[in-house]
């Protein structure tokens, strides 16, 4: 697992049937929980959810089948991420391949729970239960993705690629790898840059249209949310972007959804260049706060 053969073709054989759903749960620590809790009730796609626990508030996502939760904590940043597997079938395969390489899991109500290794984020790994209600109204459709920072970058896409099934779908090279979680068709669920610690970079958010960045940016801009960067284009993907803080300046995304991987027709992973234009096309200007803050926290 320790080196990277950047183009490899993803391996035959027991990965080959691991198969996941989506990004479907994200739990951010934050610093004042009131606060936090009325600047993401403003983003237009989410909607408080019963059933948190006591210093957590909840958040149907989009056409409610994804979670974002807010945790009281002291140090701001990511306490967890939870990804849906396909069925159970596929969930029962994933607990096989982590026991054949050695690593320790325990059972949660949703599924399993690992601390991955080489970034230190606890990830869950469950079942998708049924949104029970209809879609949210607004411009939000689901995550997007999330990324990590970390100095065992390597060692973690392979990890990711190589052990947990993830695809590679485009790296700028040495400094960050865009995965998905196959077949989920999205250009990536998790990226993963290199970094000297382990942080949180950026949560994302996918809208329906791009159109609706701009007018989401105007209202950001009236409200005194801080704009990190954009709209712009990502250069990899060809989506339409806008980055932006909450509160304690943990940096979130928005994003359109442009190319989608078709299961068995999927192009190759490309290695772009480390240059600015590799990230965005144009000149878009980035805030240098963007990515600072946020660490990453096991939740217990």
């Amino acid at each position: 697992m320790g080196g990277r053969d950047r183009a490899r073709p993803h391996r035959a054989g027991i990965l080959s049937v691991l198969r996941y759903r989506q990004l479907g749960t994200v739990v951010l620590g934050v610093s004042d929980l009131e606060r936090a809790r009325g600047f993401y009730a403003r983003l237009p796609g989410l909607q408080p959810a019963p059933g948190g626990a006591s210093g957590i508030v909840r958040f149907h996502v989009g056409d409610g089948s994804s979670t974002l939760e807010l945790a009281q904590s002291a140090r701001p940043g990511l306490r967890g991420i939870g990804f849906q597997m396909e069925s159970a079938r596929s969930l029962d395969r994933l607990c096989r391949v982590l026991s054949r390489y050695g690593l320790p899991w325990t059972e949660v109500a949703a599924g399993i729970r690992l601390v991955e290794p080489h970034t230190g984020a606890q990830v869950d790994f469950g079942i998708p239960v049924p949104a029970g209600h209809p879609p949210i109204a607004g411009a939000i459709e689901g995550f997007g993705h999330v990324v990590l920072r970390t100095p065992r970058y390597p060692e973690a896409v392979a990890f990711w690629r190589d052990v947990l099934g993830f695809r590679l779908s485009d790296e700028i090279e040495g400094r960050i790898s865009l995965l998905r979680c196959f077949p989920n068709p999205l250009h990536h669920s998790l990226g993963l840059a290199k970094g000297e610690r382990r942080m949180f970079h950026h949560l994302n958010f996918r809208v329906h249209e791009a159109s609706d960045l701009e007018a989401i940016a105007r209202d950001f801009s009236a409200a005194g949310v801080r704009i990190a960067s954009g709209p712009g284009v990502h250069a990899p993907s060809r989506n339409r972007f806008l980055y932006f803080y909450d509160p304690d300046g943990l940096t979130l995304e928005l994003a359109s959804v442009t190319e989608r991987f078709e299961e068995g027709r999927e192009r190759a992973p490309r290695i772009l260049p480390d240059r600015p234009e590799s990230f965005a096309l144009g000149d878009v200007r980035r805030d240098p706060a963007m990515y600072t803050v946020g660490e990453i926290e096991a939740a217990g």
